[in-house]
């Protein structure tokens, strides 16, 4: 299933209705799942001119001669929606990419130009659509143009899930790979319905390396922790090993630790991740007898809102 999502993604060919004039500043306005997508380009490309706003309205200062960008998969975000009607307001260059909803409507309403993506998924599960469509405003999407090669993760994801069982995630990266702790983090909470935190090497070994010590009466929190290292041949020297040291300090200390290590290449890292942080979520669900789609948590406290 998820190998399918994915080559319907890169097959995805967004156009934009209605045309856009070339930009070298953008601002993008995304929550949740629908925010993964400029997190994403940034972690392709960290030169992208990507400024990522996620609250209501607008930043503090704004810039006439940048495209300020709301990205809803559902088109109703409220945040997204605030966004965009301050924008508007403001007469700022605007763009849209949804699926349809608000966004859509008020696109088509004030001639903006935007991207509709498929419908049909959970914006977790619509990353690799919403960045293409992201790519189509900001350019630089020949990272689609690569041929996939990560095959499905079963095995695996069959093997974290089940060390992950009962426990609470702790996804540790280097700072260049945030992204990647955060993806494993949300697609962790949003479809397995867990507890999961992410943190990046070298500032965690200055504070949260602390909090893990299984100290006499801090023990029965610290033992529920199960750390994912994520290991990359790219690090830094200094921050390998550190990794190499945190991990034979945590073992030391009985802190369970699954080291993962990722391919190379920005994309295929990307692909691996969203693949196996999938599949080990979809495989808790199942082993905790959670629906993998819904979120019903977060639905109700957006009735209350409303």
């Amino acid at each position: 299933m998820s190998r399918d999502i994915l080559e319907r993604a890169f097959a995805f060919e967004p156009s934009i209705e209605g045309g856009v004039e070339k930009y070298r500043q953008f601002t993008v306005c995304g929550m949740g799942g629908s925010a993964l997508a400029p997190r994403a380009a940034l972690f392709l490309d960290p030169t992208l001119p990507i400024a990522i706003h996620n609250t209501y309205g607008l930043p503090n200062v704004t810039d006439e001669k940048s495209l300020y960008i709301a990205v809803s998969y559902s088109g109703n975000t409220e945040e997204v929606v605030s966004f965009t009607e301050e924008a508007l307001a403001q007469k700022l260059p605007l763009a849209v990419i949804a699926s349809g909803g608000t966004l859509q409507s008020l696109a088509e309403k004030h001639a903006l130009p935007y991207v509709l993506v498929p419908q049909g998924y959970q914006p977790r599960d619509a990353l690799f659509f919403l960045l293409r469509a992201l790519f189509a405003f900001v350019g630089n999407d020949t990272v689609f143009t690569e041929k996939l090669r990560q095959t499905s993760p079963d095995e695996e994801a069959a093997s974290i899930s089940g060390a992950l069982s009962g426990r609470v995630p702790l996804i540790y990266t280097s700072i260049q790979n945030a992204f990647l702790g955060y993806l494993w983090k949300i697609t962790l909470n949003e479809t397995a319905k867990v507890p999961a935190f992410a943190n990046v090497f070298p500032e965690l070994a200055h504070n949260e390396l602390q909090g893990l010590d299984p100290l006499e009466k801090t023990e029965e929190m610290t033992k529920n922790f199960h750390v994912l290292l994520l290991r990359d041949a790219e690090d830094h020297p200094r921050v390998v090993k550190q990794m190499n040291v945190f991990e034979e300090i945590a073992r030391s200390r009985s802190i369970l630790v699954t080291p993962l290590t990722l391919p190379e290449g920005r994309m295929e890292q990307l692909v691996y991740t969203w693949l196996l942080a999938r599949a080990t979520a979809h495989n808790l669900a199942r082993t905790y007898g959670v629906s993998s789609e819904e979120v019903p948590l977060i639905e109700e406290f957006k009735k209350k809102l409303s």
